[in-house]
């Protein structure tokens, strides 16, 4: 009497503590959901929720379970939280185990162990291998479960954990008891009770109903009654204070084995109504069998033949749901091997999108080859205005010396004839000096024309290239990123999630740099409001995209330019920055404009880039990049000087004569 009372106040204390902990997380959990959405607000509210489940797992209450497991899920699926999915299988499986689905209780206890192994996370790893090890248990899969269990125990003694190591020891000498390897059971509960008295465990560690079934079937009957005793239980007084399945049918084997079979029919009683209460199949099943054994042997045909029947109805029912768990099996394996051809014929669908993109790369190739033929074009029809002003002032030159030539023969004939074609020479030069004066002025207007005709052809072509850009590359990307997102993600597995996530994030980088490209041949603010501010549009845009940060410097004093040598400059500036993004391997890089005089027709404009990167060429570098540089400087009559060190980075000093 003196040892049930304890038990009693204990079972309801531990009753009260478990309600009370029901009460703060359902408090917590309102006070989370009422705060600012964030990635802690969600973490504190999934391990609450699944914390919950496992209190009402204790109390076995499985409807909340399922509710809570539920909730938990659905937050998991949004916040990509890792940590939580470990917490939230292992809590899913020991579900599983009191539900009797053994399948799915092993596949989430599998998971939660990847999961933590992953993280690197000894003790919740152990605690999830001990977990499944008893799951596999419920199967009767007894080497998996000790091995499972030896993992888990392995990884608790290197680490000194003694309250694990003494609780997957009670697992391990539950399997050894199934087992009927009473005498390893008893080894191991004797290992449990030197790791509580010597570490000051809890004595509740100690499995005394157990520990005294296992001292039963080693023939130490005194001994298995002294256990039962610090139980508060007599075996054959009052037995029905077992309130244990197992514990009855390790008793009826006793007794059977005893050959007692009236204390086989009661304890055999005791667990029917046991397991009838809480739906357990599987020991209702074990008690009319062994009920069906002990009446054959007291001769009581009737009962016999009762218990048989209903062992048999359960059989029945167990063989028919194996039946329905392979048919969900096997449709399980249907759906996947369905998903799996979606999968691959989006990959080709993936690989014709990317082929297209290769094509429409070419075509901008081509587009810039067609620019560079007109730029020579250009260049052709400059040489030529000049070779035709140098044959102009030869033709002027031979005229002069044919006029003094006349001059001098004349200057035998009369004073009048002389005046007369004096005159005459006078209004002939003035004539054609006039003539040379309108035609230089119409070479020189005709210059700007085509100065201002290469300027607009290029700008025209940049536009086409952009709308080209935008209109063709951009709506494939904006195609190729719908049907991404058009995949239900809920259907795949962890690997192909991560493949989505990552083909995901790269169609939605390269569909930002195809847009920005686009911008960057001619942006708005070039043409609206010149260089300077295209220049600011421009490195915002890039510092929000890239890994290097762009440090942008303009002279206040800075006016608008002409508009060949802002659009020069402008264009200098984007192929000096894409060799940076490219080569230097820079994480900071500088832009500096600057005017050196205020009087702009005296003046000249300077343009510095530089970078903190590796260091990349030579000034003899051949590359189209620098070609284009050297081109677009040449053109403007500047200079440009290149400081580039081993490891501090490139300076590029571009100066421009107003």
């Amino acid at each position: 009497m003196k040892r049930i009372l304890p038990l009693v106040v204990l079972v309801i204390f531990s009753t009260i503590a478990w309600a009370q902990s029901v009460q703060d997380d359902l408090r917590k959990i309102a006070e989370f959901r009422r705060m600012s959405p964030s990635f802690q607000k969600d973490t504190l509210l999934i391990g609450t929720q699944i914390n919950l489940a496992t209190t009402y797992n204790r109390l076995q209450k499985l409807d909340s379970v399922r509710y809570w497991l539920w909730e938990s899920e659905k937050m998991l699926s949004k916040t990509k939280w890792q940590r939580g999915w470990g917490f939230f299988y292992r809590a899913r499986g020991q579900y599983y185990v009191f539900n009797l689905k053994k399948d799915s209780s092993v596949a989430d206890f599998i998971k939660s162990i990847a999961i933590w192994e992953k993280e690197k996370n000894w003790r919740q790893a152990g605690i999830a291998s001990a977990r499944l090890g008893n799951a596999l248990l419920m199967d009767l899969q007894f080497d998996k479960s000790l091995f499972y269990l030896n993992q888990a125990l392995k990884t608790f003694e290197e680490h000194n954990d003694y309250f694990s190591q003494a609780n997957t020891l009670n697992y391990m000498s539950n399997v050894y008891r199934s087992m009927n390897n009473y005498t390893k059971a008893l080894e191991i509960h004797r290992r449990v009770m030197y790791l509580v008295g010597k570490y000051k465990l809890s004595p509740d560690l100690i499995q005394y109903k157990h520990v005294a079934t296992s001292y039963l079937f080693n023939n130490m009957l005194d001994s298995g009654r002294y256990y039962f005793a610090k139980e508060g239980i007599d075996i054959d007084k009052n037995p029905e204070k077992i309130n244990d399945n197992f514990t009855y049918n390790r008793l009826t084997e006793f007794f059977d084995g005893a050959g007692m079979p009236e204390k086989v029919v009661k304890m055999a009683n005791l667990s029917l109504q046991l397991a009838e209460k809480n739906k357990s199949v599987a020991y209702a099943r074990t008690a009319h069998e062994m009920l069906h054994k002990s009446y054959q042997n007291l001769k009581n045909y009737e009962q016999a033949l009762y218990h048989y029947t209903k062992a048999q109805q359960i059989n029945d029912s167990l063989e028919k749901a194996e039946v329905s768990l392979k048919l969900s099996q096997l449709e399980m394996q249907y759906q996947t091997q369905k998903k799996e051809t979606q999968i691959e014929r989006q990959r080709a669908e993936l690989a014709i999108s990317k082929q297209t993109l290769l094509l429409n790369e070419s075509k901008m190739s081509f587009l810039n080859k067609d620019l560079l033929l007109q730029q020579a074009l250009v260049a052709q029809q400059n040489a030529d205005k000049k070779r035709k002003e140098a044959e102009f002032k030869i033709a002027n030159q031979q005229q002069k010396v044919a006029m003094e030539q006349l001059t001098q023969q004349n200057e035998l004939t009369s004073q009048r004839q002389t005046r007369n074609l004096l005159l005459a020479s006078i209004a002939f030069l003035m004539t054609l000096a006039g003539v040379l004066f309108y035609h230089n002025q119409s070479l020189k207007r005709k210059n700007k024309e085509i100065s201002a005709s290469v300027l607009k052809g290029q700008t025209i072509e940049r536009k086409r290239v952009a709308a080209d850009l935008h209109d063709s590359l951009g709506s494939t990307m904006s195609s190729l990123i719908y049907t991404v997102n058009a995949i239900d993600i809920q259907k795949l597995d962890d690997d192909e999630k991560n493949v989505y996530q990552n083909l995901k994030q790269m169609l939605d980088t390269a569909y930002n740099e195809i847009r920005l490209l686009s911008h960057n041949l001619l942006p708005e603010e070039f043409e609206k409001q010149g260089l300077a501010e295209a220049l600011k549009h421009f490195v915002r845009k890039i510092n929000q995209t890239k890994a290097i940060q762009f440090d942008l410097s303009i002279d206040p004093k800075l006016e608008r330019l002409p508009p060949k040598i802002e659009f020069e400059l402008y264009s200098i500036c984007l192929e000096l920055i894409n060799n940076i993004l490219k080569h230097s391997k820079a994480t900071q890089a500088q832009i500096n404009l600057s005017a050196r005089a205020a009087d702009r027709s005296n003046g000249e404009v300077k343009l510095i880039v530089s970078d903190n990167g590796i260091g990349f060429f030579e000034n003899d570098s051949d590359g189209k990049g620098i070609k284009n540089v050297k081109a677009r400087v040449e053109s403007l009559n500047g200079t440009w000087k290149i400081d580039s060190k081993q490891d501090e980075g490139t300076s590029s000093i571009i100066s421009i004569p107003l």
